[in-house]
């Protein structure tokens, strides 16, 4: 709490010049940690892109990260396999809203293109629970398909960040500061079934919200998924993650 407020103050970001729009959902943003845009591009361009990824993953395997089932597959740094991805309406209007909401200026660090498929006994996208940082931190996921139960749509916890929700976290599971992953388990022990939101959107729906709150793809149980989800950081902070991601993709290659 005092690193986010030491933050919030040094930065000191002057948003209040933001339209309308975007003040609508930084505001959102605050209050429970997500929003959710539908039909922010078309089923013509989701059918595009999704497209692109299968013709990568099939000729440009070795570039592609998996899990160790091969369900999760990776394109880190996307927007370098494709001029359609570098130029997605999305990467300046998603930045505007994360910076408004850190009060920071942030950078778009890299796009992830992701396929998830089934396999038996996956963990979904983002390998279970986890939080990205124990401070805000902000990206945004596009779908490319249709989402629903059974092909692994992103869930988040609210209330995470509450005294009572980390007190519980101390006492039941008997974790210490900081932790990062959870198992389904741990997950059981904490929350209450209200506190669960899963995001079951059609294609084209577009999703911002704070990765400090627990979160995880829901392992798929059948089909396909696909998504980009673009990762921002402050510009000050770019450099300390360019070796952070296992086969990022740096050079452009279109």
């Amino acid at each position: 709490k005092k690193y986010e407020f030491r933050n919030y103050k040094k930065h000191n970001l002057n948003s209040k010049n933001q339209d309308n729009t975007l003040n609508k959902y930084t505001k959102e943003l605050r209050e429970k940690g997500f929003c959710i845009i539908k039909d922010f591009i078309s089923i013509n361009d989701c059918q595009t892109y999704k497209k692109i990824i299968n013709d990568f993953i099939i000729n440009s395997n070795k570039l592609v990260w998996k899990d160790s089932n091969d369900s999760d597959n990776r394109i880190y740094g996307a927007e370098n396999i494709s001029e359609k991805f570098k130029n997605l309406p999305l990467n300046e209007f998603t930045k505007n809203i994360g910076s408004a909401f850190l009060n920071q200026r942030l950078k778009l660090f890299m796009i992830m293109a992701n396929k998830l498929i089934f396999k038996d006994n996956n963990l979904g996208s983002g390998g279970g629970w986890h939080k990205d940082s124990n401070a805000k931190q902000f990206k945004s996921i596009l779908y490319l398909s249709d989402v629903y139960e059974e092909n692994g749509p992103l869930q988040i916890i609210k209330n995470l960040n509450s005294n009572i929700f980390n007190l519980n976290m101390f006492l039941k599971l008997k974790k210490k500061f900081p932790v990062y992953r959870y198992s389904n388990d741990d997950v059981i022990k904490l929350i209450k079934q209200k506190d669960l939101i899963e995001f079951k959107e059609k294609a084209g729906t577009l999703i911002l919200f704070n990765t400090s709150l627990l979160h995880r793809g829901m392992p798929i149980k059948k089909g396909t998924r696909y998504a980009l989800t673009n990762y921002f950081y402050p510009e000050e902070r770019i450099d300390e993650n360019e070796n952070k991601f296992e086969k990022r993709i740096k050079k452009k290659l279109y």
